[in-house]
């Protein structure tokens, strides 16, 4: 994330990743909300992201979401949103398909898309619909830290038929992402260096080889790989 200081009134702004959010200790929900109504002075929160995951796209889907719309179901007011449609959706390829309600600029904005896919498997059925409240037209009060479930129900008429659905644990979606990530990186490298390997691996022992086409920083390692570490550090 990132810490900024300064501004007009010298203020400070914490913006938190949800990649950020997941790797917290446990209960740093409770501990924020702590801190915002014990601690801070002026304590405000700007924007709240909360999601609901489905890992089998039974429940949701981004076709669902497409029903949905059609059926008002996402429709909080005389106005029907705004709705885009982003990825191949005549023709699916397998690289994901989104499904955007509302506008950026208001205070509600809603992203439904196949989350297995976008993170790289094209035979992935996760599903997550993410709701994204800012503090413009409206207060975000510190009680969505602690029930976030309840904030994201009543976003959209449409969702209160997820009011008896069980989000699975942190470390769920965690190992989630990181199989698929580590799955589709597996990929990448045998596709393009399988061969090379197939030669380099009659020359030398296997963790010689490791050592020789590893990075020399021992530190380094690709940003969309962290949950595969820190998955595996957990375990």
């Amino acid at each position: 994330g990132f810490v900024c200081v300064g501004g007009q009134r010298n203020t400070y702004l914490v913006m938190l990743s949800g990649r950020g959010c997941s790797m917290a200790k446990e209960g740093w929900e409770q501990r924020l909300y702590t801190f915002l109504t014990t601690v801070a002075t002026r304590g405000k929160l700007t924007r709240v992201d909360i999601a609901h995951d489905d890992f089998d796209g039974k429940r949701i889907n981004v076709d669902w979401g497409n029903m949905m719309d059609g059926m008002g179901g996402f429709q909080n007011g005389n106005r029907a949103p705004n709705v885009e449609h982003k990825g191949n959706w005549k023709r699916p390829n397998g690289r994901g398909r989104t499904l955007n309600i509302g506008s950026r600029e208001s205070g509600m904005y809603l992203r439904l898309y196949e989350k297995g896919r976008a993170e790289g498997d094209p035979d992935d059925n996760w599903q997550r619909a993410e709701v994204e409240f800012k503090s413009r037209d409206r207060i975000l009060p510190f009680t969505m830290l602690l029930s976030p479930s309840e904030y994201f129900i009543a976003a959209y008429p449409c969702f209160q038929m997820l009011s008896e659905d069980i989000q699975p644990e942190r470390i769920e979606t965690m190992k989630k992402a990181a199989s698929i990530n580590a799955h589709a990186a597996l990929e990448i490298i045998k596709k393009q260096y399988g061969k090379y390997i197939n030669v380099f691996k009659k020359v030398f022992e296997p963790e010689e080889l490791i050592n020789i086409i590893s990075c020399s920083d021992p530190l380094a390692y690709p940003k969309r790989l962290d949950h595969v570490l820190v998955t595996a550090m957990r375990m």
